[in-house]
């Protein structure tokens, strides 16, 4: 909002893919200037996509408001062996896989989804439970609870683009607000 206040007649197109390779494959071949994705990239190019690290977003259980835990101060990794489990489908999320890896948990699948405002209704709807960043349900208000996964896991925000040689003077502009 800042940088449009300070470039009122600046036009700024917003592309959203919630695929992370799309969304590099975008900057990779010029489609967009700059994206905000998930770091690290999954696409090694030469010469390599500059980032630059902005947020650690932490990852979040997602629980009906009735579910036995939406009060308590944390939800175990190991619980979504036993909860019905509402993932966003797998070439869309690498973050899942690396949780459930790292902590030797098969979780118990029980629908696939493509985004997680699917995932919150039916969470909402007492389908299942779920992960998603914490910047994503933070809004959601009082129909969902989140907790803090034990143990904790986050992603990492960043901002990429191709160069900063190639940069449009308006691209540049925005990346030195962000």
């Amino acid at each position: 909002r800042s940088f449009l206040e300070l470039y009122p007649k600046m036009d700024i197109q917003l592309t959203f893919d919630l695929e992370y390779s799309s969304v590099e494959s975008m900057l990779i071949q010029g489609e967009v200037d700059c994206a905000f994705l998930t770091l690290p990239l999954n696409l090694h190019t030469k010469p390599p996509l500059c980032t630059r690290f902005l947020k650690r977003d932490p990852l979040c259980a997602v629980l009906p408001i009735d579910h036995p835990l939406a009060h308590a101060d944390c939800y175990p990794i190991s619980r979504f062996a036993q909860d019905d489990f509402i993932p966003i489908q797998e070439t869309r999320d690498r973050d899942m896989t690396n949780i459930f890896t790292s902590c030797n948990v098969k979780p118990n699948i029980r629908y696939y989804t493509k985004d997680s405002y699917t995932i919150a209704s039916l969470v909402e709807s007492g389908l299942g439970v779920s992960i998603l960043p914490r910047l994503t349900v933070e809004s959601a208000g009082d129909s969902i609870q989140y907790l803090p996964l034990d143990p904790g896991f986050s992603r990492e925000l960043g901002i990429g683009l191709r160069s900063q040689k190639a940069l449009s003077p308006a691209a540049r502009r925005f990346i030195a607000l962000v």
